[in-house]
């Protein structure tokens, strides 16, 4: 699909984005979307939230189909890397509307930093407002407690000076935030550890398109032979429940005779609460499979399997050489 865009009317509409430690705006640009790295090398999103909202994205793709393209408010921002490649700041939102409504080009905003701190800085400025027609998703409390995070892991900041650190979140907040929230910050700050950061969150598109790396069907029947999951039925899904999908299950048993696999993932993971998370899904899938048991011909019982959760811990695990605890599916 290809979604019409003016740049020039970009440019007059919203002002060229400058500001203490952005090197070099390169100025705002088109280009194929899936290009952008929004990974880093162990494929954990770059975005700054801890959490993935399914709700904010699919409120981004309704406005783009009713509205168009609003130029008044901030374009999606990436930053030219040393070695060339455009790495995604601001914008994962509107990258998985568009993604998902098939467009594969769009516009965007090329800057440069000074430094890691700026980068990481300009990701909170960046979410301190709302993007497109006021769809997107403001930074959270956490949001700045994952920046000081960020900040003491590459190095760059005193983080063991309380003083610091506060001044470090009020200019990530870009002074939006009050003395309290600041204090709430930094408590929640000195209170984590690293293991509580290192988990990711999805939207559809993106849990989708994990588990298709990892060799698992996605939307249904998978016809191509050259697919890896070639002659195999099954989706992805954020909710343990699917009942809402029995209907489709049961055709799409009849006529391909492939057992129906389901893969999950929590939408919105929190490290010290995912085992609880996953549990729970489990106990709504397995609810789920009783009312098939109860309600379905005895046939139609066992046709559902659960594969296993996709990856979203991602602690260093020393034994592994410091590859990410988690990298197929967790069962």
């Amino acid at each position: 699909m290809q979604l019409n865009y003016d740049i020039e009317r970009s440019r007059k509409a919203y002002p060229p984005i400058t500001g203490n430690g952005i090197k070099k705006n390169l100025g705002r640009q088109d280009g194929p979307l899936s290009k952008l790295v929004t990974t880093d090398e162990n494929g954990v999103l770059k975005q700054p939230r801890q959490i993935a909202l399914e709700d904010n994205q699919y409120g981004i793709v309704r406005d783009f189909q009713q509205f168009g393209v609003d130029y008044t408010k901030e374009p999606m921002v990436v930053e030219e890397r040393g070695d060339g490649q455009l790495e995604l700041i601001s914008g994962f939102g509107r990258l998985s509307a568009l993604l998902s409504m098939g467009v594969n080009r769009y516009f965007y905003e090329v800057l440069q930093f000074e430094s890691p701190k700026d980068k990481i800085k300009w990701k909170r400025r960046f979410n301190t407002g709302e993007d497109h027609r006021k769809q997107g998703t403001p930074n959270t409390l956490d949001t700045y407690k994952k920046g000081l995070v960020e900040m003491k892991n590459e190095n760059c900041i005193n983080w063991r000076d309380d003083d610091v650190c506060r001044a470090e979140i009020r200019d990530m907040a870009d002074g939006t935030l009050s003395d309290t929230d600041v204090e709430v910050v930094l408590k929640r700050f000195r209170q984590s550890n690293t293991r509580e950061e290192n988990v990711v969150g999805y939207t559809t598109p993106e849990a989708n398109k994990k588990a298709k790396q990892l060799g698992q069907p996605t939307k249904g029947y998978v016809k191509n032979t050259s697919n890896p999951a070639w002659d195999r039925s099954g989706f992805v899904r954020y909710e343990g429940n699917f009942s809402s999908k029995i209907y489709d299950i049961v055709n799409l048993y009849d006529n391909y005779g492939a057992k129906i696999e389901i893969v999950g993932f929590i939408q919105n993971p929190i490290h010290d609460k995912i085992g609880k998370q996953r549990k729970d899904y489990l106990k709504a899938f397995n609810r789920a499979k009783a009312w098939m048991k109860k309600h379905l011909k005895p046939e139609y019982h066992d046709i559902v399997v659960f594969k296993g959760f996709l990856p979203q811990i991602t602690t260093a695990d020393p034994n592994q050489g410091g590859l990410p605890r988690e990298r197929d599916l967790v069962l």
